[in-house]
């Protein structure tokens, strides 16, 4: 980014944000007063900005309250009370917590017109508490309200009641990074899925060769079916029997009901062997009483054994029928199944051996741009608050690798740890520069000490390790800290950067 007179914004920029810095306070005064209740002795204000560190935020305090509703009250034991606590004369402040769980650099500006006029409108803001029953510790204002423009009004609000905001907390970029991961992760999910698509269509055409082993365990698999089949339609009693027996009925009372009908052909050739039958006997001296009866016993024997002829082969027919289509649907469905599992394997096999580097190297690829993105973020956030005339302390808090050596097996996301110190001293360097004068909390150190210590540290200071369940749902693993590691973070802000 390119600065002048030590600004991220221009001359003509800075004018500009600073009419909307007054428009906003002007126009969120007329909705409501100052979120923050009176409280007796109080002359300071601490306003705290970010996304779910600075809300207090666990899954597990989440899944604790779920089935009572999310009151905001459940989360005030984050960094952002416990430094209040820490802060000098702490019983004559009040704090501001303007956290949003889920919120990121660009959200937090939000994609009103001061968004615009920061050159980010990309994102609506805080869609926390777009979702009902998550109201957050303080209301932005009216809908499309972000949190930098509600930061803006209660500023200047904390002012007009004699209670001027002189510590501003900043901790924002940390979803940035995460959607950053979750599109590593998805590049790579992707890739595992294309190995085992591979693997998967690679076999069906060696199950579809004959003399391939898959073929031959395909083909075996369908006669089975089929000769389970043939068993079933030669038991009595089963539905197998029954379906091919009602087939051959079917069939040959079709053919009687044909022979019954006149001058039809198997009418025709009943009549021949009843008259043939008769004139034979006939011409063997016969009466003819006797004759019409050996011609009628012909032409009944012989309808009957045709009609027995024809259910049989109809009933032969059907089983032979469904026995193929059985053992086609038994060789198709292993086939599949054999795919299915030879697909997974390859995607599972895959992930294992190149998952992690490729989401490392997706990572190393795209850090520079994302760092950037953070970076210029912040210090539009932090020149929006000097811009409008705030001259108190702003604290920005760094970030820790929660993917670090967790398990004393090395970092959960190779290269995360390199990744995390970069953006810290990016960071500490630019947010001191004029015109912003931010002191740098980094709980990276604490948090990632390295060696023996970092897994004991991150599973005392994080939720990585949280194993809980809380109304039926996990509270972990979860990147957000516990009460101690609030508390840790809460306390670096005190050391590095007092009250």
């Amino acid at each position: 980014m390119s600065a002048k007179n030590g600004s991220a914004l221009s001359g003509r920029r800075r004018g500009r944000i600073v009419g909307l810095t007054l428009a906003v306070a002007f126009a969120l005064s007329a909705v409501f007063t100052s979120a923050a209740s009176a409280h007796a002795g109080v002359s300071q204000t601490t306003l705290t900005l970010g996304d779910s560190l600075t809300f207090g935020y666990s899954q597990q305090l989440f899944n604790e309250n779920i089935t009572n509703g999310e009151n905001p009250s459940n989360f005030e034991h984050g960094f952002a009370n416990d430094y209040l606590a820490k802060q000098s004369r702490s019983s004559t402040r009040r704090l501001i917590d303007l956290g949003c769980p889920g919120e990121t650099s660009n959200s937090l500006i939000g994609n009103g017109p001061l968004g615009e006029a920061l050159g980010e409108s990309s994102e609506a803001p805080c869609a926390y508490h777009e979702v009902e029953g998550l109201p957050l510790h303080v209301s932005y204002g009216p809908a499309g309200t972000s949190q930098l423009e509600a930061a803006l009004y209660q500023i200047g609000a904390s002012a007009a009641e004699g209670k001027p905001v002189t510590t501003v907390t900043l901790d924002i970029g940390a979803n940035d990074e995460l959607h950053a991961i979750a599109a590593a992760e998805a590049e790579a999910y992707k890739h595992a899925e294309e190995a085992g698509e591979a693997a998967a269509y690679k076999y069906v055409v060696e199950a579809e060769t004959p003399g391939t082993e898959a073929y031959k365990a395909a083909e075996a698999a369908g006669n089975a079916a089929g000769y389970a089949y043939v068993v079933e339609a030669e038991t009595p009693g089963t539905e197998a029997y029954e379906a091919a027996e009602a087939a051959g009925a079917a069939a040959a009372e079709a053919y009687l009901t044909e022979v019954g009908t006149p001058g039809s052909g198997p009418n025709e050739e009943a009549w021949a062997v009843g008259l043939a039958a008769y004139y034979k006997a006939l011409e063997e001296g016969k009466s003819e009483e006797e004759a019409a009866l050996i011609g009628g016993e012909a032409l009944e024997a012989f309808v009957y054994g045709k009609a027995n002829e024809i259910g049989t082969k109809a009933g032969e027919e059907y089983v032979a029928e469904h026995a193929e289509a059985a053992g086609k649907a038994a060789a198709e469905a292993f086939v599949g199944r054999e795919a299915e599992a030879i697909g997974k394997a390859a995607a599972e096999k895959y992930g294992a051996e190149h998952g992690v580097a490729e989401v490392k190297r997706w990572l190393e690829e795209h850090a520079l741009p994302l760092f950037t993105h953070i970076v210029t973020n912040n210090l539009k956030i932090m020149g929006t608050l000097r811009e409008s005339g705030y001259k108190g302390q702003i604290i920005a808090v760094g970030g820790y690798d929660p993917y670090g050596n967790l398990e004393g097996k090395g970092e959960l996301l190779s290269g995360s740890l390199t990744l995390a110190k970069t953006l810290n001293a990016i960071e500490e360097t630019k947010f001191a520069e004029a015109p912003y004068d931010a002191c740098f909390a980094n709980p990276q150190p604490e948090f990632n000490p390295g060696g023996k210590h970092e897994p004991g540290r991150l599973q005392e200071y994080t939720n990585m390790a949280n194993t809980n369940v809380s109304n039926g749902k996990a509270d972990g693993p979860d990147i957000h800290p516990t009460p101690a590691g609030y508390e840790a973070i809460a306390h670096i802000m005190k050391r590095d950067c007092g009250s």
